[in-house]
């Protein structure tokens, strides 16, 4: 079990997906991912495979079904 001192650690793992229907900001990954697991989206160029990670959701963009441009 995981504790403040000593968090449970993450490891990067390559994973081919299969997506489907996008609206907005999100799309339908169908096949590659169990319910659950955790996505990057922003630094995936620097990790390897097999790579200790650590999540920081602190920039996380607001995400909507209808984006708009922020200067329309």
């Amino acid at each position: 079990a995981a504790s403040e001192d000593d968090p449970e650690q993450l490891i990067a793992q390559h994973r081919f997906v299969r997506t489907g229907v996008a609206r907005g900001d999100f799309i339908a990954v169908t096949e590659g991912l169990a319910e659950g697991d955790t996505v990057v989206f922003a630094g995936l160029l620097k990790l390897r495979n097999g790579q200790p990670v650590v999540v920081d959701n602190t920039l996380t963009p607001a995400v909507s079904q209808e984006p708009s441009p922020a200067d329309s």
